[in-house]
Protein backbone atom coordinates (compact mmCIF):
# COMPACT_ATOMS: atom_id res chain seq x y z
CA UNK A 1 0.00 0.00 0.00
CA UNK A 2 2.87 2.57 0.95
CA UNK A 3 4.94 1.76 -2.45
CA UNK A 4 1.32 2.60 -3.66
CA UNK A 5 0.85 5.74 -2.72
CA UNK A 6 4.31 6.67 -2.81
CA UNK A 7 4.62 6.03 -6.77
CA UNK A 8 1.29 7.75 -7.47
CA UNK A 9 2.77 11.05 -5.75
CA UNK A 10 5.87 10.55 -7.69
CA UNK A 11 4.12 10.44 -10.80
CA UNK A 12 1.98 13.49 -9.84
CA UNK A 13 4.66 15.58 -8.79
CA UNK A 14 6.66 14.96 -12.30
CA UNK A 15 3.59 15.57 -13.70
CA UNK A 16 3.07 18.89 -11.98
CA UNK A 17 6.90 19.80 -13.15
CA UNK A 18 6.67 18.84 -16.42
CA UNK A 19 3.40 20.68 -16.60
CA UNK A 20 5.02 24.29 -15.70
CA UNK A 21 7.83 23.70 -17.41
CA UNK A 22 6.40 24.25 -20.77
CA UNK A 23 5.05 27.60 -20.52
CA UNK A 24 6.65 29.71 -23.92
CA UNK A 25 7.09 33.14 -23.50
CA UNK A 26 7.09 35.66 -26.87
CA UNK A 27 7.09 38.32 -26.10
CA UNK A 28 9.21 40.61 -23.79
CA UNK A 29 7.50 44.22 -23.85
CA UNK A 30 9.07 46.75 -21.50
CA UNK A 31 7.24 50.61 -21.57
CA UNK A 32 9.67 53.98 -20.14
CA UNK A 33 7.84 56.88 -19.97
CA UNK A 34 6.96 57.56 -23.60
CA UNK A 35 8.92 54.43 -24.88
CA UNK A 36 8.12 50.63 -25.88
CA UNK A 37 10.29 47.90 -26.49
CA UNK A 38 8.78 44.94 -28.03
CA UNK A 39 10.77 41.84 -28.18
CA UNK A 40 9.45 38.85 -30.30
CA UNK A 41 11.75 35.80 -28.36
CA UNK A 42 11.74 33.42 -30.93
CA UNK A 43 7.62 33.24 -31.63
CA UNK A 44 5.87 30.29 -34.09
CA UNK A 45 3.81 31.77 -36.50
CA UNK A 46 0.80 33.15 -35.34
CA UNK A 47 1.66 33.73 -31.80
CA UNK A 48 -0.40 36.45 -30.21
CA UNK A 49 0.56 39.42 -26.77
CA UNK A 50 -0.50 42.52 -25.63
CA UNK A 51 0.85 45.26 -24.11
CA UNK A 52 -0.04 47.54 -21.34
CA UNK A 53 -2.05 50.92 -22.08
CA UNK A 54 0.03 53.33 -23.99
CA UNK A 55 -0.95 56.53 -23.78
CA UNK A 56 -0.74 59.29 -26.75
CA UNK A 57 -1.56 62.61 -26.12
CA UNK A 58 -2.59 66.27 -28.17
CA UNK A 59 0.15 66.76 -31.14
CA UNK A 60 2.24 63.71 -30.64
CA UNK A 61 3.08 61.18 -33.09
CA UNK A 62 4.53 57.47 -32.74
CA UNK A 63 7.56 56.88 -34.33
CA UNK A 64 8.25 52.79 -35.01
CA UNK A 65 11.22 51.31 -35.65
CA UNK A 66 11.63 47.53 -36.33
CA UNK A 67 14.95 45.48 -35.68
CA UNK A 68 13.62 42.00 -37.01
CA UNK A 69 16.00 39.59 -37.30
CA UNK A 70 13.29 37.68 -39.15
CA UNK A 71 9.27 37.63 -39.79
CA UNK A 72 6.91 40.03 -39.59
CA UNK A 73 5.19 41.14 -36.36
CA UNK A 74 1.48 42.87 -37.21
CA UNK A 75 0.42 45.86 -34.43
CA UNK A 76 -3.27 46.18 -34.01
CA UNK A 77 -3.67 49.43 -31.79
CA UNK A 78 -7.35 49.29 -30.09
CA UNK A 79 -8.87 51.85 -27.78
CA UNK A 80 -9.21 51.17 -24.59
CA UNK A 81 -11.12 52.95 -21.60
CA UNK A 82 -9.81 52.84 -18.06
CA UNK A 83 -12.13 51.66 -15.23
CA UNK A 84 -12.02 51.42 -11.71
CA UNK A 85 -10.04 53.44 -9.45
CA UNK A 86 -6.46 54.77 -9.96
CA UNK A 87 -5.18 51.89 -7.15
CA UNK A 88 -6.24 49.67 -10.00
CA UNK A 89 -4.67 50.56 -12.85
CA UNK A 90 -4.61 47.22 -14.94
CA UNK A 91 -8.73 47.64 -15.22
CA UNK A 92 -9.48 48.72 -19.04
CA UNK A 93 -11.80 47.94 -21.64
CA UNK A 94 -10.84 47.12 -25.06
CA UNK A 95 -12.93 49.23 -27.78
CA UNK A 96 -12.50 49.02 -31.37
CA UNK A 97 -8.99 48.59 -33.31
CA UNK A 98 -8.37 51.94 -35.04
CA UNK A 99 -5.61 51.16 -36.71
CA UNK A 100 -2.83 48.19 -37.93
CA UNK A 101 0.24 47.89 -39.15
CA UNK A 102 2.32 45.20 -40.37
CA UNK A 103 6.27 45.42 -39.86
CA UNK A 104 9.13 43.72 -41.38
CA UNK A 105 12.46 43.72 -40.53
CA UNK A 106 14.64 47.36 -41.07
CA UNK A 107 10.99 48.99 -41.76
CA UNK A 108 11.08 52.49 -40.06
CA UNK A 109 7.22 54.62 -40.02
CA UNK A 110 5.46 57.81 -38.66
CA UNK A 111 2.31 57.19 -37.20
CA UNK A 112 -0.51 59.46 -36.11
CA UNK A 113 -3.46 58.30 -33.83
CA UNK A 114 -5.95 60.58 -32.24
CA UNK A 115 -4.79 61.71 -28.56
CA UNK A 116 -6.17 58.86 -26.55
CA UNK A 117 -5.15 55.23 -24.56
CA UNK A 118 -4.22 52.34 -26.74
CA UNK A 119 -3.67 48.41 -26.59
CA UNK A 120 -0.85 47.26 -28.84
CA UNK A 121 -2.30 43.62 -29.65
CA UNK A 122 0.56 41.65 -31.63
CA UNK A 123 0.19 39.23 -33.86
CA UNK A 124 3.69 36.96 -35.27
CA UNK A 125 3.35 36.03 -39.50
CA UNK A 126 6.24 33.10 -39.20
CA UNK A 127 8.69 32.56 -37.46
CA UNK A 128 9.79 35.70 -35.86
CA UNK A 129 12.73 37.37 -33.46
CA UNK A 130 13.92 40.34 -32.62
CA UNK A 131 12.99 44.17 -31.28
CA UNK A 132 10.28 46.74 -32.68
CA UNK A 133 10.26 50.02 -30.67
CA UNK A 134 8.04 52.90 -30.32
CA UNK A 135 8.41 56.08 -29.07
CA UNK A 136 5.55 59.27 -28.73
CA UNK A 137 7.27 61.78 -29.71
CA UNK A 138 6.20 65.78 -30.61
CA UNK A 139 4.84 66.12 -34.05
CA UNK A 140 7.21 68.28 -35.82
Amino acid sequence: MKKSVLFFLSVLICSLIFCGCGKVFNYDITTVLDKTTIKVLDAGDNAYGESSPIEVGKNRVLQIESALEKGKLKIDFAEVTAVGSSDTSDDYIVGDVVESITLSPQDKMELSLEPGDYLLQMTTIGETKGTITIEIVKKS
